[in-house]
């Protein structure tokens, strides 16, 4: 199984929780194999967990304020239509939430409505009353917010830290919305800080890197529902992981044109935890129809916001707990972007109906169950000084994962024990060595250990575990326990050990590293030992001035998993024709998943033997399988990692499909093209092609439906479009064809890159209309942008010129000066086209500003590089990379150039020849001056 877990800003991190055997003198089933799935919604789950729910209803002959207000305990229910704002404005304010019947639900549902710039009461959010003057003061004009959200002291109804919440409720856009200004939320899930104050303010040892952190924790929302502001609108479901720095991923989306004036019925699951998750599903009311769905069985994300800290440069979550008064609260409603200065701001209504509120479950587990534990150094402390001081064992569970304090070589002053900023356990014994205990609290299951380092010498890792379930909270108690090794997964030196790395002789020491140590079995225990090793590496004193500490392990984050078992001893029983029978061995689940080449064949198996039908004749199925299972610490539902693949050969003449009878591609703009084409009865998927030349570049692939747009092409090009059909991966013997002209002029710039067709890796806010790729080749340097993904710290784009071309100068443009380095490639084969990790790829060069002295330089604001080349290179496709950056990756613009040529009548002259100038002066239709620089 794997899971992932954002890492605040900096990074992503993978978690492979991979499990295969429960076998094992610790190891105690947690609940029953063949288990149905734990509704986390249903009332006898809630009451018996400490939960509790609220129902939320329309009244004809009751105010939406009073029903709101009743429901959640408060008298002031709605943002931007406050009790006071209500009293003294009365209708003006009310009418912005009311109760109108809805001919397709049969009843009275709440309207959410804002309007125009000149809507007063739109504008109320943040603002203050001043009966002197009978007038509301301050506010903010460059928005509108009217919602609904339970009070923070409906303790009840909101999400506490390691607590299930879970909301259901009913949706209509209506139809004559507007694209949005900008932002334009429907639903927010936010963290609050009630009294606007940081607790635990324990200071970091380094004051002078480490000021005084800020509480930002209710600045970004966690999870939105957001109409998107892009050119095609979309209902988007985002996240984000961190506070005021973070950007918005968007989970799932789907076209708003899809659901506008149509009842949605959503549903939102939350693990609210540093090491939480989500689920959403989206139906269509009438016929039950899932419209959209979040649900990653292999992720972990952020629902639980901490104190920033800022450090070089860069924010993430600190060390320290929460503030006490931290909550996560769900809005419905309207907050959009809506300026007053603005005369084009346009009325907004949505719809909402049968409203659940759930608190589903509390004192839940962190999907990590090392979170937040106990944790102690162990054995002999025979290390220096420093190592001594930075023995802080409770740092392997404050879940920060990644240290961004950086030494090189690790060679830290003497006199300043603190200089790695207290974030990190250095290992205590001698020069490299060291060893800690874990307490998980209570006898626990898990499977997998994983912990991130500052050091690529590590060498060995040995886990223990103990019988023993009793308290202890002295180090000295708990060295006295027995502990017993693990099964071991390696040998090296004549011993046994639990990890072992190979690749142990030195390294970066300011480099980050993850290792991941799988135990092949579940274990049960309270109580985790874990002993570290480094390889390599000093730990020596120069004179009485610094410490180089490259020999002791430095470790940043211990984290352990509890994951599904990986079906294992997979039999297949076949005697012929269309049906067999797989079986394998039974283990705890709610369900199996069956794979065949590794797609879903069975998504619901509910024992551990199935009935296969309707088998292809002489077809090969390479069957593998998933369990499915409810992890019963923190809820999450989860996958194991797939089982090795059983083949089973069916008798008989294998079914190759036809070729769909006919395709029609359409443009449907300068850089997108239309197709569609009709269904073929034997076809499982298809295969759309692009052709250009003799290239023809797989566009979609194992494609389900029988439509597709084709985006980021050029203007004024022609295409061949070629459909494939496909059954259990076996391509129809032809396609069915058609050719198209994108719309507009095909472009004469000199700019060989100027709105060619591109590919790149996801932007911010997955807004490729605003911040795609496109918008660094449309000639505008100072304007529009190409914005990577948020906290990317390299990214790339792949342009295809159209045919190939002399290229002798490379240009690049950012309006602001982060960029440390980045790349130009070229290639002629179209296999590069498709890839951009292709050996097809040849560099052109690098430029590394960091070495040129210009990042950082505090007179260079901009970039505006121009790269003439030494020698011109032939290319038919053009890739940029950024290979270290600032902050966030903005590039304004990526040029290409070819040289000056002259050809068939053109001609050149010189005259008025002097000592210091010359006049030069061509003629001829044919002369083409690309990017010409004299």
């Amino acid at each position: 199984m794997n899971l992932l877990k954002r890492s605040r800003k900096i990074t992503a991190l993978l978690m492979a929780l991979i499990i295969v055997s429960s076998t094992g003198i610790w190891h105690v089933p947690v609940i029953a194999a063949n288990s149905s799935t734990v509704d986390l919604l249903d009332p006898n789950f809630v009451n018996s967990h400490g939960g509790n729910m609220v129902s939320i209803n329309a009244d004809p002959n009751r105010s939406p304020y009073a029903v709101f207000g009743e429901a959640f305990g408060t008298d002031n229910p709605v943002e931007g239509a406050t009790k006071t704002a209500r009293a003294i404005l009365g209708a003006a304010v009310e009418r912005h939430v009311e109760n109108i019947y809805d001919q397709a639900l049969g009843k009275d549902v709440f309207k959410v409505e804002v309007n125009g710039n000149d809507c007063y009461t739109c504008y109320l959010h943040n603002t203050t009353y001043d009966s002197a003057t009978g007038t509301f003061i301050g506010g903010n004009d460059d928005r509108q917010r009217i919602e609904i959200r339970p009070a923070e002291e409906s303790r009840n109804l909101i999400g506490l830290e390691n607590e299930i919440t879970a909301f259901r409720w009913k949706l209509k856009i209506d139809k004559d919305i507007q694209k949005p200004d900008g932002f334009f939320h429907i639903f927010q899930y936010k963290a609050y800080n009630s009294f606007g104050l940081v607790g635990n303010k324990l200071p970091l040892h380094d004051s002078v890197n480490y000021p005084n952190f800020s509480s930002a924790e209710d600045g970004n929302p966690i999870l939105t529902f957001t109409i998107s502001s892009s050119a095609t609108q979309n209902l988007e479901f985002r996240y984000a992981d961190i506070g005021t720095d973070a950007g918005q991923e968007t989970l799932a989306s789907i076209p708003l044109n899809a659901i506008k004036d149509k009842w949605v019925d959503i549903t939102v699951k939350i693990l609210n935890a540093e090491y939480g998750w989500v689920t959403m599903i989206m139906k269509d009311v009438e016929t039950g129809k899932v419209l959209m769905e979040y649900n990653d069985p292999n992720r972990v994300l952020d629902i639980w916001r901490r104190p920033e800290i800022k450090y070089n440069n860069m924010t993430f979550e600190g060390p320290y707990p929460a503030v006490s008064d931290m909550i996560n609260r769900p809005k419905w409603g309207i907050y959009r972007k809506a300026d007053k200065s603005n005369p084009n701001v346009k009325d907004a209504k949505i719809y909402l109906a049968d409203m659940t509120l759930y608190k589903s479950a509390v004192g839940v587990s962190p999907v990590n169950l090392a979170y937040g534990k106990k944790a102690y150094n162990s054995g002999p402390i025979s290390g220096n000084a420093f190592q001594t001081a930075n023995a802080k064992a409770e740092r392997l569970t404050d879940g920060v994962q990644k240290d961004p304090v950086k030494y090189t070589n690790l060679i830290v002053p003497q006199n300043n024990f603190s200089a790695l900023g207290d974030l990190s356990w250095v290992g205590t014994e001698s020069s490299k060595k060291g060893s800690v205990i874990i307490d998980l609290g209570k006898v626990m299951d898990f499977n997998q250990v994983k912990f991130f380092a500052k050091t690529l010498r590590l060498k060995y890792v040995n886990l223990s575990v103990s019988a023993e379930s009793a308290s202890y909270s002295d180090a000295a108690d708990l060295d006295k326990m027995v502990f017993t090794p693990v099964d071991p997964l390696y040998s090296d030196g004549g011993k046994n050990w639990t990890y072992f790395n190979a690749a142990n002789g030195g390294g970066d020491d300011a480099a980050d590293k993850e290792y991941l140590i799988d135990l092949g079995k579940t274990y049960s225990s309270r109580y985790v030992k874990l002993y570290f090793e480094n390889g390599s590496g000093a730990n020596t004193t120069t004179g009485t001035s610094t410490f180089t500490m490259t020999g002791p392990p430095r470790l940043s984050e211990l984290e352990i998993y509890n994951a599904p078992q990986t079906p294992k001893n997979i039999s297949i029983n076949y005697s012929g024709g269309s049906g067999a029978t797989i079986s394998w061995d039974n283990v705890p689940a709610d369900y199996f998943v069956i794979y065949d080449n590794g797609k879903v064949l069975v998504d619901h198996a509910a024992s551990n033997t199935y009935n296969l039908t309707d088998l292809d004749p002489g077809a090969i199925y390479n069957l593998s399988l998933r369990t499915a299972y409810t992890d019963p610490y923190s809820f999450k539902p989860m996958l194991s990692a797939e089982s090795a693949a059983t083949v089973l050969h069916t008798d008989g003449d294998p079914i190759i499909p036809n070729p769909p009878s006919s395709v029609t591609a359409t443009a449907a703009s300068d850089k997108s093209i239309s197709v569609n084409w009709n269904a073929v009865p034997d076809a499982q998927s298809y295969r759309v092609a692009l052709v250009t030349d003799a290239f023809e570049r797989i566009v979609a692939d194992d494609y389900k439906d029988t439509s597709y747009t084709i985006k980021d092409l050029s203007p004024g090009t022609s295409y061949r479009v070629k459909v494939y059909a496909i059954r259990r991966g076996t391509l129809s013997a032809a396609a069915a064809e058609d050719q198209v002209l994108t719309t507009g002029v095909k472009n004469a710039s000199d700019n060989l890159l100027h709105n060619k067709e591109v590919q790149y890796t996801r932007v911010w806010n997955d807004d490729t209309s605003s911040y795609g790729a496109n918008k660094a080749l449309d000639n505008d340097a100072d304007g529009s942008r190409w914005v990577a993904l948020k906290g990317s710290q390299s990214a790339w784009m792949m342009v295809d010129i159209g045919e190939t071309t002399p290229v002798s100068t490379l240009e690049y443009y950012s309006y602001q000066n982060k960029l440390k380095k980045v790349s130009f490639y070229y290639a002629t084969d179209g296999e590069a086209f498709t890839n951009p990790n292709s050996d097809k790829w040849i560099k052109i060069l690098t430029d590394d500003r960091v070495a040129q002295g210009k990042y950082g330089n505090a007179s260079i604001t901009k970039i505006a590089e121009r790269i003439p080349l030494a020698a011109p290179v032939n290319a038919r496709f053009i890739k940029f990379t950024v290979d270290a950056v600032d902050g966030d990756i903005n590039v304004n613009e990526v040029k290409a150039f070819g040289p000056m040529s002259f050809v068939g009548n053109s001609a050149l002259t010189a005259s008025d020849k002097t000592d210091s100038s010359i006049d030069l002066s061509w003629a001829g239709s044919n002369t083409t001056l690309p990017g010409f620089k004299l």
